[in-house]
């Protein structure tokens, strides 16, 4: 199991809460490598701070993409918005 964390629904954001140097491009490229691993569980989290309460409707309204490496991050509809946000 790989831990990874998505701070932010931006990539601002994201460095906001992890520093000037926060790459939330690299951590979704980071989480496309593990999830090319046959046996290699990958769980995603999020610290929630004051700096990025305002953001998590966006980035509860992200969900993974179906594309090729199940990860990326695209508005979900409607019919959507009952569902967990990951999956």
């Amino acid at each position: 199991m790989v831990g990874i964390s998505i701070e932010g629904s931006t990539p601002a954001m994201h460095r906001a809460m992890r520093g000037r140097n926060a790459d939330l491009d690299e951590v979704i490229e980071a989480a496309r490598l593990v999830r090319k691993e046959p046996d290699v569980g990958l769980k995603r989290g999020t610290v929630v701070s004051g700096v990025n309460r305002g953001d998590l409707l966006a980035l509860a309204g992200a969900r993974r993409t179906p594309d090729s490496s199940g990860i990326g991050y695209r508005k979900r509809s409607s019919s959507a918005s009952r569902r967990r946000p990951w999956t």
